[in-house]
């Protein structure tokens, strides 16, 4: 089981729009039980960079072993893909 997960992202969408904010659920064992918690993140656009990037971290007291990763309809001009990267998991 996991108690801690972290990534980094890249949002896909138009230059000079807001970032779109990508979310994280945790479960344990079934993602028809209640959640044990969830997080959201927004990117910031680097200085001479494609796609707005970001950091997501999730931290539980209560063990997970799966996670869903999504981003959410925010609008036609906002981000319909995203890129994730580094992932770390740190075990319970």
């Amino acid at each position: 089981m996991v108690n801690s997960i972290s990534f980094v992202f890249a949002t896909i969408e138009y230059h000079d729009a807001e970032p779109s904010i990508i979310n994280l659920v945790a479960y344990a064992d079934s993602t028809t039980t209640t959640p044990v918690g969830s997080t959201s993140a927004q990117g910031v656009w680097p200085t001479g960079d494609s796609y707005p990037q970001g950091a997501l971290t999730f931290n539980s007291n209560q063990p997970f072993n799966i996670v869903r990763i999504e981003l959410p309809y925010q609008g036609a001009l906002k981000a319909s893909y995203f890129l994730i990267d580094t992932i770390t998991v740190k075990t319970a």
